[in-house]
């Protein structure tokens, strides 16, 4: 499934709005880095050692291809939908490089204490700094737009069988 085009009621994600979804996939994350520690231990049989670079690298993947897969077959990550956020990749696919690009901006924006998100507020397209390293644009659509989208979505896949 592709990344779905911004429709015209589109408008550029505020700050706040994109906080909100931070917090939501945090609380994701950690669901996951859970789930996933849980099999290394149980797949061991040993208990993990605390500041283990390798693990850390386990965890910081974990957190990649979630997000990688969200953005790149949804648009959205499942934070991002709770606030009505979608990714917009312009006209070209978002691939795994931008993706990559995407996440380790973002990354380097948080440990600048939040420098790359604030960013945002001092341009007028109000792009961050992962926005701007990727190509890309976060856009909040309205809720009636995501229902008629949906059913012109199911639409076309109706005439394509």
């Amino acid at each position: 499934m592709a990344v779905s085009e911004p429709n015209d009621q589109s408008r550029a994600c505020s700050l706040a709005r994109r906080a909100g979804a931070m917090m939501y996939d945090a609380l994701i994350l950690i669901a996951i880095w859970m789930v996933g520690t849980a099999i290394v231990v149980v797949a061991t049989d040993k208990p993990i050692v605390s500041g283990n670079p390798l693990f850390q690298t386990y965890l910081l993947a974990l957190a990649f291809v979630y997000f990688h897969v969200s953005w790149s077959r949804i648009g959205q990550t499942l934070g991002m939908r709770t606030w009505r956020i979608w990714l917009d990749p312009g006209r070209s696919e978002f691939t795994l490089a931008r993706s990559l690009k995407r996440f380790l901006t973002g990354l380097v924006s948080l440990l600048s204490l939040g420098l790359g998100f604030a960013w945002a507020l001092t341009r007028s397209d109000r792009r961050a700094w992962p926005d701007l390293a990727s190509d890309s644009r976060l856009v909040v659509r309205p809720a009636s737009g995501l229902r008629a989208r949906s059913t012109a979505q199911e639409k076309q896949s109706e005439q394509a069988e």
